[in-house]
């Protein structure tokens, strides 16, 4: 849950830097405002599908499972299918 949560963190505050440089470059009309427009559009619109996808796998996902399988693999201090043996 944590790290759904500074995933879509990191990518709120990212889509806001990538705006906030796209608009100066807009305002001061230089010759890479559309070049840098092309780019956010691009960029913000990767980002909001991994926010989307990262909030709806808040609640449906395997966290549970994967719990299950760490403790197993800690519980036995190796994990069982590993090819390097000592």
């Amino acid at each position: 849950m944590q790290r759904r949560v500074a995933d879509v963190t990191i990518d709120l505050f990212a889509m806001i830097a990538c705006i906030s440089r796209a608009s100066a470059h807009l305002n001061s009309k230089g010759p890479g405002a559309e070049r840098e427009a092309k780019l956010c559009r691009a960029f913000c619109s990767k980002a909001n599908h991994r926010i989307k996808r990262n909030i709806r796998r808040m609640d449906d996902n395997n966290d549970e499972l994967l719990k299950v399988i760490a403790k197993d693999a800690y519980d036995i201090l190796q994990y069982p299918y590993d090819v390097v043996l000592d």
